[in-house]
């Protein structure tokens, strides 16, 4: 499903929205793993309702306290494991 904060009257990183998001995948909370790039939306928030979250860094900052890849291909080795 896709979901857009508009459509659902609140934006990230209100909890609201993380709570609908597992409705709309119909799985509890801490079975949603987060990817952004954005440390509040798509890692804080995420994870003050028990999702699990990591941390898209494209640009090398590096950010404490949280999983991170530079690039999308590398979710394969966090959700399954190295190969």
């Amino acid at each position: 499903p896709i979901l857009v904060s508009s459509q659902l009257g609140c934006r990230k990183p209100h909890p609201r929205f993380y709570r609908l998001a597992a409705e709309a995948l119909g799985v509890p909370a801490a079975r949603v793993l987060s990817v952004g790039d954005d440390p509040d939306n798509d890692v804080r928030g995420p994870r003050a309702l028990g999702m699990k979250s990591v941390h898209l860094d494209r640009r090398r900052k590096g950010w404490a306290h949280t999983p991170r890849i530079e690039g999308l291909e590398a979710l394969e080795a966090i959700l399954f494991g190295p190969a």
